[in-house]
């Protein structure tokens, strides 16, 4: 999921009769003359009525995907300030003023004189109409001063597994925010999340949340200014500026999982290693990929006493599968577990639980998703009034080992993108686990966090196959 966020000013104060008369337009379409839109290069005349603003942008301006279209919001907030748009190529759209406002919704061209997306009808309006429609737009922003709001990009969820996960993510985000809100928001302000996954277009571009990254597909620009994003998990070769991950992605869990086997005094091979160069039983096997066919068959060869490292087990039915037929004993490196969450954790999962029900399933990815949530939360706690780009970065690269109570403590500098670097590597025994050690890759000598040996499956680290 990405995380972004953006304050609205107050409304500026526009006289009564002109704010009705905006509401008019916006909400219904009732201008003067009723054939007065028109639609394409055709310029095929239709009823206004059938296009109020409202109809496409919503009702409180600030968009919506309709009939596959996305129409961005319009609060005048949002309008009069530069932004980045989505298209063939990335450029600025600059600020709209009154009269590049009005020329826009007359003739369908923006600021920068570039035209407007084909479904934007233009409409003839007379000047007190368009001064009313202005007007409607800043009061609407009075409402959403109160408000902050978060994107929040889903993974694609396709298998019905994947799809319970998202219901999952999208309930413990509810409760956080209906927790907020009861303690009284952030800054005065009440959270609210806007939810898209992967495979739709963005409602507008500046969109960000936060991203489970189990995909790796990243359909948003780059840009060097983009808006803070909060992520889950680093991606492989991800150099963007303005992303954030919490946690550590498959490269360094297999360096996680190097480092355990060489504590435990183990050797470790590729897991293709021909079988004559391994006739020592101390050699562990590490496998870094989620394919399990030619692993499954290769282990046949090998002494069951063979030790089996794992770093896409969550990723992979059937890694799940082989460990739990495997004989022998098998490590797999993962993100943080539930387990990892301190007391402030616990406490505040106690608290989601009595204002929302939350799902027993997926309590990894909840454990996840609430820990990027909280982590922005903090940052907009100490941003207090002042949201914008550059203050959610210098907040969160002045981080040093902050403890947000889900997880290892996370660290951020202008240099470093990834929160908390390492894995929590569970040690299994036949699919059940036996034990489980954080490994934390800044301080590599440090015998981190680990959890004493017990026959019992932790919660939150049963595998959730599938996803």
């Amino acid at each position: 999921m990405l995380l972004s966020c953006w304050l609205a000013p107050y409304a500026h104060a526009d006289e009564p009769e002109l704010r009705t008369l905006g509401a008019a337009v916006f909400e219904r379409g009732e201008i003067a003359a009723a054939s007065s839109v028109t639609l394409g290069d055709a310029e095929i005349e239709v009823d206004a009525k059938l296009f109020a603003c409202a109809n496409c942008h919503g009702a409180d301006a600030r968009g919506r995907i309709e009939g596959g279209v996305a129409a961005p919001q319009i609060l005048w907030s949002h309008l009069h300030k530069p932004y980045p748009v989505l298209g063939g190529r990335f450029r600025w759209r600059p600020g709209y003023s009154e009269e590049s406002f009005a020329r826009a919704l007359q003739h369908g061209l923006d600021p920068a004189e570039q035209v407007l997306a084909w479904a934007m009808p233009r409409y003839r309006l007379q000047a007190n109409e368009v001064a009313g429609l202005l007007a409607y737009l800043r009061a609407l922003d009075a409402g959403a001063a109160t408000m902050v709001q978060i994107g929040v990009r889903l993974p694609v969820a396709t298998h019905p597994a994947a799809q319970q996960r998202n219901q999952a993510m999208r309930a413990v985000l509810e409760a956080y925010a209906a927790e907020l809100e009861v303690r009284g928001g952030i800054y005065h302000r009440r959270i609210e999340w806007r939810f898209l996954e992967l495979d739709q277009p963005f409602a507008e571009p500046l969109l960000a949340g936060l991203d489970l990254a189990l995909d790796p597909v990243n359909a948003a620009p780059k840009p060097a200014d983009r808006v803070p994003v909060i992520a889950l998990f680093a991606s492989a070769g991800d150099s963007e500026s303005s992303r954030y991950a919490l946690y550590s992605g498959t490269d360094a869990r297999a360096e996680a999982l190097r480092q355990h086997a060489q504590a435990l005094g183990v050797e470790v091979w590729p897991a293709g290693t021909q079988p004559a160069s391994l006739r020592s039983p101390s050699v562990a096997l590490l496998h870094e990929g989620s394919a399990t066919p030619a692993l499954a068959a290769w282990l046949q060869t090998q002494p069951e006493d063979r030790v089996l490292l794992l770093t896409h087990w969550l990723e992979s039915a059937a890694l799940i599968e082989l460990a739990a037929r495997y004989p022998g004993s098998v490590h797999v490196a993962v993100p943080p577990t539930v387990e990892l969450a301190g007391s402030a954790g616990r406490e505040l999962f106690r608290r989601l639980g009595a204002l929302r029900p939350l799902p027993r399933e997926h309590a990894l990815a909840q454990l996840w998703t609430l820990a990027a949530a909280r982590s922005l939360g903090a940052v907009l706690e100490e941003a207090g009034g002042e949201v914008h780009s550059q203050r959610v970065s210098a907040i969160l690269e002045t981080w040093h080992r902050r403890d947000i109570g889900l997880g290892p403590a996370l660290s951020f500098s202008s240099a470093r993108r990834i929160g908390a670097p390492g894995a929590v590597v569970l040690q299994l025994r036949q699919g059940r686990v036996q034990g489980w050690h954080w490994v934390d890759l800044d301080h590599p000598r440090s015998p981190g966090l680990a959890m004493p040996p017990t026959h019992q499956t932790p919660p939150g680290s049963a595998p959730e196959a599938g996803e």
